[in-house]
């Protein structure tokens, strides 16, 4: 267990020196074995005198918020099944219009102006390798995006922004590299990198927006809820050299605001893309921002700061 720990904590850390040595070791070591054994080895049953000290390390070395788990550490019979951990009901109401599909840091958000969005420090990633072919991004000129980290304190669990219908997903293998800001600001099109899959959802007016949930280092899983023979198929692809474009019949997936579709095992990042009219279209200044799920996004963008 103890590599799993250690790995774990370079994956994280926020000191730079440590980060490039990681990002040297993954030049050498695919990212996506290291993620997979990672997500195999969190997961081993053992006698809870085994996993306890450990799942109360990770919270005391992450700085998790007990008192938001659904149930005491004892209750969890890994460190992949705290992950992946229910909050208490009730502690994440929903907001008005569209709102946060995550707990996480507001890293950036503003308007579309262009085939690239920005990341961190000048680095940016593009929107056709999001959406998946040139038409659609292409339709989301003038919407607005946000970017959201997951960093491994938060619950990890993602849900709908808004109502609407699913019509797509569409998924793309690639590396596993950290989604921290040391490795935002050092590799270019990192979201286009990495493994993601983007859920296409049309809402009530007509607008089809877009929801990509970028995997990292130690994700060795995105699991659907809406759809788990597609999880499945995702889980199994990222060896893969190409991705897949899943189509769903008209109003056979339907998303309710504030319901949950997906999962992080482990944290990572979401871009959110709105289409033009989702969103009031003003000039937005960037600033990191704690957001939770359910927070009208709004409320969270305070136009005035």
């Amino acid at each position: 267990m103890r590599i799993v720990l250690i790995l774990m904590i370079l994956s994280s850390a926020e000191h730079s020196y440590t980060i490039v040595a990681l990002m040297n070791i993954l030049t050498f070591i695919p990212s996506v074995i290291i993620s997979k054994i990672i997500g195999i080895l969190v997961n081993i049953p053992a006698p809870q005198f085994v996993w306890l000290p450990i799942i109360s390390w990770y919270a005391a070395q992450y700085r998790v918020d007990l008192e938001e788990a659904e149930y005491p550490l004892a209750h969890y019979r890994t460190l992949g099944e705290f992950f992946v951990r229910n909050l208490k009901p009730g502690l994440r109401p929903i907001g008005e219009g569209v709102v946060s599909p995550v707990d996480g840091t507001l890293r950036n958000w503003g308007i579309v102006t262009g085939q690239r969005l920005p990341q961190i420090k000048g680095r940016s990633y593009s929107i056709e390798d999001l959406a998946g072919e040139r038409q659609l991004a292409q339709s989301l000129q003038g919407g607005t995006f946000f970017n959201l980290y997951l960093s491994p304190k938060d619950y990890h669990h993602i849900h709908a922004p808004f109502d609407g219908e699913i019509l797509k997903v569409i998924y793309r293998p690639g590396r596993l590299l950290p989604v921290n800001d040391f490795s935002m600001s050092r590799v270019e099109n990192l979201f286009g990198t990495n493994e993601r899959v983007t859920i296409v959802i049309r809402d009530a007016a007509g607008h089809d927006s877009l929801m990509t949930l970028v995997g990292a280092l130690n994700v060795g899983k995105i699991e659907l809820t809406f759809d788990k023979q597609l999880s499945t198929q995702i889980s199994a692809s990222p060896f893969a050299s190409q991705g897949f474009t899943h189509l769903y019949q008209a109003g056979e997936k339907r998303c309710q605001k504030g319901g949950r579709i997906g999962t992080f095992h482990l944290g990572s990042s979401v871009a959110l893309i709105l289409a033009p009219g989702v969103f009031p279209s003003q000039s937005i200044d960037h600033l990191e921002t704690a957001a939770k799920m359910g927070q009208a996004l709004a409320v969270l963008v305070d136009w005035n700061k």
